[in-house]
């Protein structure tokens, strides 16, 4: 376990089975927490590359590289705000946490305050933010 300290953040660094090197802040001050997220970190990249499974993705993730990737859209200002509404239901939260029941009462919210089109230009968005980032990530 490659653990360190600089100042009073603690440090991690590791190298995972394809060889490539992994240094990043724990972002805390405590030994423990840090342990525990080099832990987890570690084990989750050793499944990805032997056992093939596919690494867990946030909605942040997906919301940001959609943003990056349409910034040539004529209506990226719109996809933007969207997102930001967006923002107080899915932040922080892992893509296969947002099933069809989920997405379908954020639709259904945001049929109660706009028209039906709007609701609807929304969940498009949120269909189209999902399927670019499976496709991506596969």
């Amino acid at each position: 376990m490659s653990l360190f300290k600089r100042g009073k953040t603690w440090w991690i660094s590791f190298t995972i089975p394809s060889g490539e090197r992994v240094r990043r802040s724990a972002a805390t001050e405590d030994r423990i927490q840090a342990r525990e997220l080099h832990d987890k970190l570690k084990a989750e990249l050793w499944r990805v590359a032997k056992l093939g499974e596919k690494p867990k993705r946030t909605w942040d993730e997906a919301a940001y590289k959609w943003l990056m990737e349409t910034q040539h859209k004529k209506t990226h200002h719109d996809d933007v705000a969207k997102i930001s509404w967006l923002q107080q239901f899915f932040r922080g939260k892992y893509l296969d946490e947002l099933s069809r029941d989920v997405i379908a009462r954020i639709g259904e919210l945001k049929l109660q305050e706009t028209i039906f089109a709007t609701a609807n230009r929304l969940l498009a968005l949120i269909r189209s933010i999902l399927r670019r980032a499976a496709l991506d990530w596969e």
